[in-house]
This record gives structure tokens, C-alpha cells and sequence, in this order.
């Protein structure tokens, strides 16, 4: 989608897989983007398992991961923004990357937009 701004004309792509409404600060809607079909994900390393055993007979896996990376971003591309999850974000350390902030929520509490973004830098 592209959205006029203060810095010129810009793109914003949501790479997460749900569809995500950018919200002003009186609720109404700015833009809403749908959900990627193949978003980005953090690759991660099997290191080892645990086991824990709940009720005193019921085993349970643990699986000891390290993160490695990201796989499924597209390169940067002047003036496009992509909306990724905080992790993709935090492991992939690029300034065109968005994470939703400031959640609006509805009267159940579900999630129905945000009014902003956030840069992990």
C-alpha cells in the first residue's frame, strides 16, 4: 500500500500472516493491509531436549533452540517499509522494519488495529 507522508511517498507491506488496520489517534481507519500468505521467520538450531513430567506421569518435550537468523525477508527497497513481528524485527537489526504498537482494543479486549509503529534498534 502506498500512504502519502511528511518524507515523500512510501510503501508499507505487512509481511506478518494476519491482516493488521493502522489506526488514527480517534480510531479511524488510515490503512489496512492483509495478512502474507509466506511471512518471514526466525531459523532456529535444535541444541538438545529436556524433559519434564507433569502430574507426576505425563512426559513433556522440551526442545533447547538458539535463534540463527531470518529466512523470507525480501531485500530493502527505497521508501518501502515492511511490518514484521517483534522477533523477525529483533533478529534481522534493519531500519525498514515495523512492528505494530500502540494496540487498539476492542470492548472483549480482542485486538482491532494500532496507531503506530516501532523501530527495534
Amino acid at each position: 500500500m502506498e500512504l502519502i507522508t511528511d518524507r515523500g511517498v512510501i510503501t508499507i507491506k505487512n509481511l506478518t500472516p494476519h491482516p493488521v488496520e493502522l489506526l488514527d489517534a480517534h480510531g479511524n481507519r488510515v490503512a489496512k493491509l492483509g495478512g502474507a500468505s509466506s511471512p518471514p521467520r526466525v531459523q532456529e538450531v535444535l541444541k538438545g531436549t529436556e524433559e519434564i513430567v507433569i502430574n507426576g506421569k505425563i512426559p513433556v518435550d522440551v526442545r533447547l533452540v538458539s535463534n540463527t537468523g531470518v529466512f523470507g525477508l525480501p531485500e530493502p527497497k527505497s521508501q518501502t517499509f515492511y511490518i514484521v513481528s517483534r522477533l523477525v524485527a529483533e533478529y534481522a537489526q534493519r531500519p525498514d522494519l515495523l512492528v505494530p504498537d500502540d494496540y487498539v482494543h476492542d470492548e472483549t479486549g480482542e485486538v482491532i488495529g494500532f496507531r503506530g509503529f516501532k523501530k527495534i534498534v
